[in-house]
C-alpha cells in the first residue's frame, strides 16, 4: 500500500532522519490498529514542487505492508493500493 506524504499536514510527525521517520509512522499506524509489517520511505529527487502549501504533495512516498486483516484500515487512514 502507498500514502503520498504532503509538506506538513500528515498524522505523523515528520522527521529528516528516515529511521525516526519510519517509527513515528510506525506509532502513527500503531494507533489506528495497523500493525505494518514494513515501512519504506522513497524520495523522489529532483520532484518539482509546484504547490508549497501544507496539504500539497511532498517528494516523499510512504510504502507499507499489512496484513489482508488490516488492509481496511490502511484505507481509511489514507493508503492506497498499488
Amino acid at each position: 500500500m502507498k500514502y503520498v506524504e504532503t509538506q506538513c499536514a500528515d498524522e505523523w510527525n515528520y522527521d529528516p532522519d528516515v529511521n525516526v521517520h519510519k517509527n513515528n509512522i510506525k506509532h502513527y499506524l500503531q494507533s489506528k490498529s495497523i500493525e505494518a509489517v514494513e515501512i519504506q520511505v522513497v524520495t523522489t529527487p529532483n520532484t518539482e514542487m509546484i504547490c508549497q502549501a501544507c496539504t500539497c504533495p511532498s517528494d516523499r512516498t510512504i510504502y507499507i505492508t499489512v496484513t489482508p486483516n488490516d488492509k481496511a484500515k490502511a484505507i481509511a487512514a489514507g493508503f492506497i493500493e498499488y
